[in-house]
């Protein structure tokens, strides 16, 4: 769990509590080999603090930056270099009082971390209004659109789980004051006994800038959560849209269908009474073409009225959908 703090055994109300060590257990932490799905946070030890956010795992020390990256991924280690050096030389040149170098360490960690997740958010925004132009244009939607909504539905859930395991990470943080205090590892180094467990008021109310540097990251991610919402609105709508042309499709093909199931009707009373009149038996209308004329316009009259009845029945109804 992310219990920070134990008890030393001694005599009852004289024990005090201590932090735990750095253990070997937080060092495989770090490596994604043994901890695939570690949980983002921060876990403050003796003298060191465990940032985990994804991805981008990492050791902070009051002097160093331990760094484990996944294989393949050395590109990083450019990027992350400059974030970490690139503030405290510009606080230099700038005559500015310089952050410790643990809370650039852990602002370093977790601006990757937003950088990426941001990154990833925008990606998905592209995507996702390239498909709302092909869903919303007058042509027929293809199988390709329907697969390309279902994969990037796909992607936007496991994205919003992971921006907000990072969002409760920050928030339990910012909530335990002696986490935030003990951030201070220069502070400590410099001043061990300020820092003996329990803490005193004044050492609890001593962590401002990491305060500060926390919230503004979690704001970072709340904005990239809510865009990420948003999207998924979209996604909504749009499978919302696909699905009413489906149906439209669907019942403009009915419509087709019952048009010519009607023709083919109409076209049947023709030759039903075709077959009456033509039959071989004997009558005394054969030879008087006057009656052929009067049978045949019969015929046809008599099945466009039904036909168009028919139609007409259907219309008022609203069976039939253009």
């Amino acid at each position: 769990g992310r219990r920070l703090l134990s008890f030393e055994e001694g005599d009852g109300p004289a024990d005090r509590r201590v932090l735990h060590r750095l253990t070997y257990r937080d060092v495989r932490q770090l490596c994604e080999t043994f901890y695939p799905n570690s949980r983002p946070g921060l876990q403050v030890r003796n003298g060191a603090v465990v940032a985990i956010m994804g991805q981008f795992r990492a050791c902070v020390l009051p002097d160093r930056l331990l760094v484990v990256l996944p294989q393949g991924a050395d590109g990083v280690l450019e990027q992350l270099e400059r974030k970490l050096y690139a503030p405290w030389t510009a606080e230099r040149e700038a005559g500015q009082a310089e952050m410790p170098f643990e809370l650039r360490a852990i602002e370093t960690i977790i601006s990757l971390a937003t950088s990426r997740m941001g990154k990833l958010v925008d990606d998905l925004y592209a995507e996702v209004g390239d498909l709302i132009k092909a869903v919303g244009g007058k042509g027929a939607l293809s199988a390709e659109v329907h697969d390309r909504l279902r994969a990037l539905k796909d992607r936007a859930g496991p994205l919003g789980t992971r921006l907000r395991s990072y969002q409760e990470a920050l928030q339990d943080s910012l909530e335990d004051d002696e986490d935030l205090a003990l951030m201070s590892l220069t502070k400590i180094q410099a001043n061990p006994l300020r820092y003996r467990l329990p803490l005193s008021l004044e050492a609890l109310e001593d962590h401002e800038d990491a305060e500060l540097l926390l919230e503004a990251y979690l704001q970072e991610f709340g904005t990239s959560y809510n865009r990420l919402e948003i999207l998924q609105s979209k996604l909504e709508n749009a499978e919302s849209l696909v699905l009413m042309k489906l149906d439209v499709a669907r019942n403009k093909l009915l419509t087709a269908s019952t048009i010519f199931a009607l023709v083919s009707m109409c076209t049947g009373f023709g030759s039903f009474f075709g077959s009456i009149m033509g039959m071989n038996l004997p009558n005394t209308h054969e030879d008087d073409y006057n009656w052929f004329k009067g049978v045949a316009a019969a015929s046809v009259l008599f099945s466009a009225g039904v036909g168009a009845i028919t139609y007409g029945y259907f219309a008022f109804k609203g069976v039939l959908v253009s």
